[in-house]
C-alpha cells in the first residue's frame, strides 16, 4: 500500500475545499441577489415565498462563510504553531516474542487433559 505524503495531501485537501467553498459561496451570492430582485418586482403571494427563498439562501451564505473561515483558521492555527518535534518510527517488534516473554506459565489457566496424554479425555480440536 502505497502511503500519501501527508503534508502535501493536507494542502490539496485544503486547495479543493476552499476552492469549492468560494464556488457555493459564489453561487449563494448570485442567487441571493437574483431571488431578492425577483421579489421586487413580484405580487404579494410570489413575494413572500421569494422572501422565504432569500433568508434559506442567506442562511446558507452565512453557513458556508463560516465553514470557509473556520478552514482558515484551522489551516492557519496548525502552519503557526510549533511542532513539538520530529516524529521518529517505533521499528520492527515481534509480537510473539513479546507475547512469549509477558506470558507466565503459572498465570494460564488450566486446561482439562493437557497433561495426561490420554485422547478421550482432551477436547476436540475445532
Amino acid at each position: 500500500m502505497v502511503k500519501a505524503h501527508t503534508r502535501y495531501f493536507r494542502a490539496t485537501s485544503f486547495a479543493v475545499l476552499t476552492v469549492a467553498l468560494m464556488g457555493l459561496i459564489a453561487i449563494l451570492v448570485v442567487l441571493l441577489l437574483l431571488v431578492l430582485e425577483a421579489a421586487g418586482e413580484a405580487q404579494a403571494p410570489q413575494k413572500r415565498s421569494l422572501l422565504m427563498m432569500a433568508y434559506l439562501a442567506l442562511g446558507a451564505l452565512g453557513l458556508a462563510s463560516l465553514l470557509l473561515v473556520g478552514l482558515a483558521i484551522r489551516y492557519l492555527g496548525t502552519r503557526m504553531t510549533e511542532r513539538t518535534g520530529s516524529r521518529k518510527p517505533m521499528g520492527y517488534v515481534d509480537a510473539w516474542t513479546e507475547a512469549g516473554q509477558r506470558l507466565k506459565p503459572e498465570d494460564a489457566p488450566p486446561i482439562e487433559g493437557f497433561e495426561d496424554g490420554d485422547p478421550e479425555s482432551t477436547p476436540p480440536a475445532d
